[in-house]
């Protein structure tokens, strides 16, 4: 499982590193399975992204939008598992994944 900071508390969910450079996130209920569903909630294109590490167990993305005549716009998404080894794991696949 890997939750994401959704205002001022933790949303359930679980996410997908595919080999496209994208990270899928899935939202679950309290107590449901977890599966597809009807798509992920949230899709973020890595190769576009920095990475920030928080306190652990949790990370930071930051993806930068395509560029317009108004400039480009960064949008942030923090995400966290539940314990430190986890997102040590996270943390080196998204590294790779972005560089």
């Amino acid at each position: 499982p890997v939750k994401r900071l959704v205002g001022c508390s933790w949303a359930n969910g679980h996410a997908v590193l595919t080999r496209a450079g994208f990270l899928h996130w899935f939202k679950t209920e309290r107590g449901e399975d977890w599966s597809f569903g009807s798509g992920p909630i949230v899709s973020i294109n890595l190769p576009r992204c920095e990475f920030e590490l928080g306190d652990a167990p949790s990370w930071r993305l930051l993806e930068s939008t395509a560029s317009s005549w108004w400039g480009s716009k960064v949008v942030g998404q923090t995400y966290s598992t539940s314990n430190v080894d986890s997102c040590m794991e996270w943390t080196a696949s998204l590294k790779e994944m972005i560089q």
